[in-house]
């Protein structure tokens, strides 16, 4: 969703259901939080909500890094007509 603020906000979801343990869960969103910081100045001023399907680990990192660039190039030409 477009926010009125100058800047994006992220919002992670990762549920027990896809992964039962804590420090899991929390590699999980620390990963996505810096693959958002790294990539803040491309992304456009929206709240954006990442929702994990499927578990991820360390050996996994770059093909979650593609999907995160593959979800911000969708944002970017999504948020495109309404600025």
């Amino acid at each position: 969703m477009p926010n009125a603020l100058e800047y994006p906000r992220l919002g992670i979801v990762v549920s027990k259901k896809i992964v039962r343990r804590a420090h899991a869960r929390n590699y999980m969103k620390r990963v996505v939080r810096e693959l958002f910081r790294l990539h803040r100045h491309d992304i456009a001023c929206a709240d954006i909500v990442i929702r994990a399907q499927k578990p991820f680990a360390h050996e996994d990192f770059a093909q979650v890094s593609a999907e995160f660039m593959t979800a911000i190039a969708k944002l970017a030409r999504y948020m495109a007509p309404i600025q």
